[in-house]
């Protein structure tokens, strides 16, 4: 008896050896949810996270719940600044963060974030992230994650909103790795994330390029960070509302018009695909864009595969839509392409209309006489071109403003902006011109005096420009009747070379002030002016006529 009393006793000391450790630490759990020991407890954790890294943390008040529900107000993580002496950096304060996460998964090394809520956020990533520096200040950011392994290189969330304030973007220059050195968090995957109120702001290294956006209302699905390789991914995103900006900061303004280094867009409704940034390079596929650009530049839509880089923008497949425009084709514009200098190029294949004043902030380096001449009626456009304004090639170009003409033409023109005296050019035109009376207004002052468009005239020919020799031969036709021209006429000199061979043709419309009637039959002549009736006039020229077989010449000495 006395055996089996001592046995007991020895097994209950036993089991309060082994239960002590353990109710101490239920009591020790316990009283983690009581407010005075959190209270008491965070103070003493952040003393020791400020030991160890040497930033200043401080929290006002945390409470905890069962089972990790967490509550902390008055967060602040303060580090020295690099660079100035007793200056600090904010790394973050936050007003109130909210945290939910599941206990198990954590014994294997993994976080499942039910709810991570951070109110009145100000964050500062420094130089924890590589080379890349993130800086916010946000109203609240909401986060849900139930992929993140503490052992790992990277992160994804589940859902993510975001809503007022801004998030700023600096990527650094690439530096050499330290190969002893654990590499930081480098990519990040966002499953969804909902923006509101919210301004995006990227700079580039060297702070060579920057992109600005503001977004009222936007939603982005499959969004990928590569941080290490700054190459970003975005598997679609719908845009509602707020501006756009790009700019090479070391480019120069453009005084007037469409500036392609400088693009600021207002009032934007965004739906894209396949984006990808890997500096300096974007990629993506537009469903559908309207916007407004500072340039005077309004897009009522557009839609098609859209790529981008330092040098050249490109759209193979593009629907264009403005108030009175309406295209379709491939385009694709150097950065350069209305420089002054040395213009890059512009390749384009068209199909649709378009009325210049809503191209005018591309055409602010035409001249304004020419601009103004033109009539502001809508211009069908079909065919491919190919150059800048300096020169251009088309192929199987079609122009037609209805009630003024109907062209079609191939060839080129080269040194349209250098003035009088420095046009070159080669043309194919084939069509008719209902009305030219506003071409006059591009003639020389003393040619307008002399020489009238009349309507309905039709057009087969070929016209050769080389600087101040103009050289074509065309057959015209008005009014019933039609001539074939060959000839040639120097500006500089005036020396010109006519041959027309005429069926009741009615030169008095195309020459009103000469005197002249219906003609058929054959003109030879050459001289120099174009203004017989002037006293000073010096031909050196004879005029053959042939009129029913018979040959009439008129010397003129």
């Amino acid at each position: 008896m006395t055996n089996i009393l001592n046995m007991n006793r020895s097994l209950k000391w036993l089991v309060a050896i082994v239960a002590t450790p353990v109710i101490l630490f239920l009591i020790l759990v316990a009283l983690l949810y009581c407010p005075p020991v959190q209270n008491w407890a965070v103070k003493h954790v952040a003393a020791y996270v400020s030991d160890k890294t040497g930033m200043e943390v401080s929290i006002d008040r945390v409470n905890l719940s069962f089972p990790l529900d967490l509550q902390l107000d008055g967060l602040k993580m303060l580090r020295p600044n690099d660079s100035i002496p007793n200056k600090k950096d904010t790394v973050a304060d936050v007003h109130r963060l909210v945290a939910n996460v599941d206990l198990l998964p954590l014994l294997k090394s993994r976080v499942e974030v039910n709810e991570l809520t951070f109110t009145k956020l100000k964050a500062n990533t420094v130089n924890f992230i590589g080379d890349l520096r993130i800086r916010g200040d946000l109203q609240r950011l909401h986060i849900v994650s139930h992929a993140v392994n503490l052992v790992g290189d990277s992160v994804r969330v589940n859902k993510a909103d975001i809503e007022g304030g801004w998030v700023d973007i600096a990527l650094g220059d690439t530096v050499p790795e330290d190969p002893n050195k654990q590499k930081p968090l480098w990519r990040i995957n966002i499953d969804k994330l909902n923006l509101t109120k919210t301004d995006f702001r990227l700079h580039m290294p060297g702070d060579t390029m920057s992109v600005h956006a503001n977004f009222k209302k936007a939603v982005a699905n499959g969004a990928e960070l590569l941080l290490h390789d700054n190459i970003y991914k975005v598997a679609n995103v719908d845009w509602q509302g707020g501006d756009f900006s790009y700019d090479q900061n070391y480019v120069r303004h453009a005084k007037t018009g469409f500036d392609a280094a400088h693009i600021a867009m207002q009032d934007v409704n965004l739906g894209i695909d396949s984006f990808l940034y890997a500096a300096p390079k974007i990629r993506l596929r537009v469903r559908t864009a309207n916007m407004k650009e500072k340039s005077g530049l309004i897009v009522k839509d557009f839609r098609g595969p859209f790529s981008m880089d330092s040098t050249s923008i490109n759209l193979p497949d593009l629907y264009f839509r403005l108030p009175n425009t309406e295209l379709s084709g491939r385009f694709m514009m150097d950065m350069n392409a209305f420089a002054d200098k040395n213009p890059g190029q512009i390749s384009t294949q068209l199909d649709g209309f378009l009325r210049l004043e809503d191209l005018h902030p591309f055409l602010t380096s035409v001249p304004k006489n020419i601009y103004q001449a033109i009539p502001n009626q809508s211009i069908i456009i079909k065919g491919q071109l190919d150059g800048n304004l300096r020169s251009a090639a088309f192929k199987q170009l079609r122009l037609a403003m209805p009630g003024y003409f109907d062209l079609t033409g191939t060839g080129w023109i080269a040194d349209m902006m250098s003035g009088a005296g420095h046009l070159r050019s080669d043309l194919k035109l084939k069509g008719t011109a209902s009305n030219l009376g506003f071409v006059s207004k591009l003639l020389p002052r003393d040619v307008r005096k002399t020489i009238a468009f009349p309507h309905g005239v039709g057009i087969n020919g070929d016209i050769h420009v080389r600087k101040t020799l103009y050289t074509g031969s065309i057959q015209l036709t008005q009014g019933g009747g039609r001539i074939r021209l060959n000839g040639a006429y120097n500006t500089a000199t005036e020396l010109y070379r006519i041959t027309a061979d005429a069926t009741s043709f009615p030169v008095h419309r195309f020459l009103p002030n000469m005197g002249l009637s219906a003609f058929s039959g054959t003109i030879k002549t050459q001289g120099r002016g174009t203004d017989f009736l002037n006293p000073n006039h010096q031909p050196i020229s004879a005029f053959v006529f042939v009129v029913s077989n018979m040959v009439t010449t008129y010397w003129m000495a």
